[in-house]
């Protein structure tokens, strides 16, 4: 006897070859879509994310550079926090007032040099990001990394290999339009923590000159005209 090779839906005839090859193809595209789905559903069951230790809370009479810099924030300056408050809690010679409405605090150190940049939410009411040292890729301030708060042994002048060690799995950006240039590493509540480089973060010689916190789901839209 004859063993027959199981054969999929058979396509009419009136379909014509080439239809019914895309269409088996669609199919399996989509059962495979639905496995890899099932799949991860059943891996985060499994596994869920691990619940994060509470963070120690910052002295904010404290030097900056003993403050640390989370996902959670920088030093007593947290993501989420009312603006009002994270300000207050800023011990520095100067507060620099924005020069548009929703735009960026900045804080000084009594060094005249080391800054904190305080980003507000869409609303104006919470801190959706903070940033220590350079706010953009080209500021031209030499900003002293031991006088800044650090991202557990990264300190802004190390080495972006040194951050890309010590936090894996991230992406390298160069924004061709505005020339910056950085190391990004996203947590699975989406925020984000972003190592700001001298130049093509790709470079083994390239430094960190600014490290941000940022909460990436309040992110503002770009806006043009």
């Amino acid at each position: 006897f004859l063993l027959k090779r199981p054969r999929g839906p058979a396509c009419p005839r009136w379909a014509g070859a080439p239809r019914c090859a895309r269409a088996a193809a669609a199919a399996l595209l989509r059962d495979r879509a639905v496995e890899a789905r099932t799949a991860l559903i059943e891996k985060l069951t499994d596994e869920p994310p691990a619940t994060p230790e509470p963070e120690q809370t910052a002295d904010p009479a404290a030097p900056w550079s003993e403050w640390r810099i989370t996902t959670g924030g920088i030093g007593p300056v947290r993501i989420g926090d009312d603006m009002k408050q994270a300000l207050a809690a800023v011990s520095a010679a100067d507060i620099v007032e924005p020069e548009f409405e929703g735009g960026t605090w900045k804080a000084v150190a009594d060094d005249g040099v080391s800054t904190l940049f305080v980003q507000p939410s869409p609303d104006g009411t919470t801190v959706a990001a903070v940033i220590a040292g350079a706010e953009y890729s080209h500021d031209g301030i030499v900003h002293d990394g031991a006088a800044l708060p650090a991202a557990g042994e990264v300190r802004i002048g190390a080495l972006v290999e040194e951050a890309r060690s010590a936090y894996p799995g991230g992406t390298t950006t160069h924004v061709v339009a505005s020339g910056e240039d950085f190391y990004d590493v996203a947590t699975r509540d989406g925020r984000l923590l972003r190592f700001r480089a001298d130049r093509d973060a790709a470079d083994p010689a390239a430094a960190i000159i600014g490290i941000t916190v940022e909460d990436a789901t309040v992110r503002r839209p770009l806006t043009f005209g």
